[in-house]
C-alpha cells in the first residue's frame, strides 16, 4: 500500500473515531477502540516510548494479566487478573467471578484496519459489545466442547488528565495456536 493510501485510510479511522468520542462526550457510551498493534517492538523501544509518555504527563496505571480464551464462534472469554488466571489455568474451569464475556466485532461502516509493509505496524478500529444473558449462559454451558485458542497479556495503561476518553495501553502477548478443543493445561501454550 502507498503511503498516500495509508495516509487516507489511517486519516478516515482517526476521524470516525474522534466523531465518536464527540458523541460519548455528549452522554452516549463509546464502545469503538482505535488501536495501533506493533508486529515487534524491542525492550528498548518499549522502554522509550514509555519514558516518553510520562514526560508527556500521562500516568502509569498498574499491570493488569488476562487470559483470553477465543472460542471459534466468534466470542472472547477474558478471566482477568492473577489469581484468576491461575486458578482457571489450574483447574480448567469458569466462574461466574472471573467470567467477563465479551465479542468482538470489527466495524462494518468504515475501513476496518490500516497497514503498510515497510512499517511494523497496523491500526485497526474495532467495536466491543457485551453478550446478552442467554449468550453468557450458552458459552458456560458448551464452552468444554468448543474449539479455542488462548491469549494471555499483560498490560500496563497510561492516561492524561487532559484528554479523559485517551487510555494508551501497552501489552505483552503470547498465544496458543488457534482452534484446538482442549484444556489450557493440554493446549500446548507454553510450547508454542
Amino acid at each position: 500500500m502507498s503511503t498516500a493510501n495509508l495516509t487516507q485510510k489511517m486519516t478516515a479511522m482517526c476521524g470516525t473515531f474522534l466523531d465518536r468520542i464527540r458523541v460519548a462526550q455528549d452522554g452516549f457510551e463509546i464502545s469503538d477502540e482505535l488501536e495501533t498493534r506493533f508486529k515487534k517492538i524491542s525492550k528498548i523501544n518499549q522502554d522509550n516510548v514509555v519514558k516518553k509518555l510520562i514526560s508527556l504527563g500521562f500516568t502509569r496505571k498498574p499491570v493488569v494479566s488476562s487470559l483470553n480464551v477465543l472460542l471459534n464462534n466468534g466470542f472472547r472469554v477474558s478471566v482477568t487478573g492473577e489469581q484468576n488466571v491461575y486458578q482457571y489455568c489450574n483447574n480448567g474451569r469458569l466462574t461466574d467471578k472471573m467470567l467477563e464475556s465479551m465479542e468482538k466485532k470489527t466495524r462494518d461502516d468504515i475501513v476496518d484496519f490500516a497497514e503498510a509493509n515497510e512499517y511494523p505496524f497496523r491500526i485497526v478500529m474495532s467495536t466491543e459489545q457485551p453478550v446478552s444473558d442467554s449468550e453468557r449462559e450458552s458459552i458456560k454451558t458448551s464452552f468444554n466442547s468448543i474449539d479455542k485458542s488462548y491469549r494471555y497479556i499483560r498490560r500496563v495503561s497510561f492516561t492524561h488528565e487532559n484528554y479523559p476518553y485517551l487510555v494508551i495501553d501497552m501489552s505483552t502477548v503470547k498465544q496458543s495456536s488457534p482452534n484446538q478443543n482442549s484444556s489450557f493445561l493440554n493446549s500446548e501454550f507454553f510450547e508454542t
